[in-house]
């Protein structure tokens, strides 16, 4: 059975629902992050209003602790699980 995972998705125009979703697998290039706090900026506000191509999970200024993390990547950024970090979503 796949793990799965609890996110606060934009659902409709001013409508969040907390949905779950499975785990995706990561390749080595990737990594997965367990998130602990998620910022919703000003861009985030007007697409709160919205919902272009169907349901979303809002948010990209992240913190939280790398649960997984492939080998290129873990090289490339110099992380490992456990590792707490806050994302730059421009890199």
């Amino acid at each position: 059975m796949a793990e799965k995972m609890l996110a606060a998705t934009l659902v409709s125009p001013g409508k969040t629902e907390l949905r779950e979703y499975a785990l995706p697998e990561i390749s080595s290039d990737a990594g997965l992050l367990k998130m602990e706090m998620s910022g919703i900026c000003g861009s985030d506000r007007l697409g709160y209003q919205r919902v272009d191509h169907g349901p979303r999970i809002m948010g990209h200024e992240n913190v939280g602790v790398i649960a997984r993390v492939g080998a290129e990547a873990a090289k490339r950024w110099n992380i490992q699980e456990g590792d707490r970090v806050a994302i730059e979503q421009y890199l």
